[in-house]
């Protein structure tokens, strides 16, 4: 029992460093494309409309859904999910802590490889005409992304798999005692 419970401490533990690691992601995932838009000529119209219709409602999706999850680890605090046994109220926060996490795992990783191969696709020319610097195309933001929320989603289960394992050994020891 005693180890299943450190199990949960350091899946805990993960759990705010994914989440957080999303958040941040968020904050820094327009860094690579913020010249895009400043791009105003014809022959740059591409890029222009990738940034605003693709790259900014995805990146405001992911951003929301993030800062959801920042105050779900606020509220597991103060429920102490980190210091108790799950009972069937900790076990049911635990869960939906994971929600927001789980969530944007998802939706960045059904999304993510569309939008690398989209950017792929774009002619990027014509960028230092209006910049006048030179634009070095990248899709780290798009690979760093898919990693941090492959991890994320398998970490998010995980957590809630050895919440319920406790919950139930627990609940096997309370019907012991009675």
């Amino acid at each position: 029992m005693r180890k299943m419970f450190v199990l949960q401490k350091v899946m805990f533990v993960l759990f705010i460093l994914l989440t957080v690691a999303s958040f941040i992601y968020t904050l820094g995932f327009m860094t690579d494309y913020k010249d895009f838009q400043y791009l105003f000529k014809p022959v740059n119209q591409p890029l222009y409309e990738f940034h605003h219709e693709v790259l900014i409602p995805f990146n405001n999706t992911i951003f929301y859904i993030s800062v959801i999850g920042v105050i779900m680890i606020i509220v597991v605090f103060i429920a102490k999910l980190n210091k108790l046994l799950p009972n069937i109220l900790n076990l049911c926060l635990g869960v939906i802590a994971n929600i927001p996490l789980i969530l944007t795992s998802i939706y960045s990783l059904s999304k993510l490889n569309g939008i690398k191969a989209e950017y792929n696709g774009l002619d990027f020319s014509n960028v230092q005409s209006e910049t006048y610097s030179e634009y070095i195309p990248t899709t780290l933001a798009f690979d760093l992304g898919n990693t941090l929320y492959l991890i994320g989603i398998i970490f998010s289960i995980l957590f809630i798999v050895v919440m319920v394992i406790n919950f139930l050994i627990r609940r096997s020891k309370l019907k012991c005692l009675n």
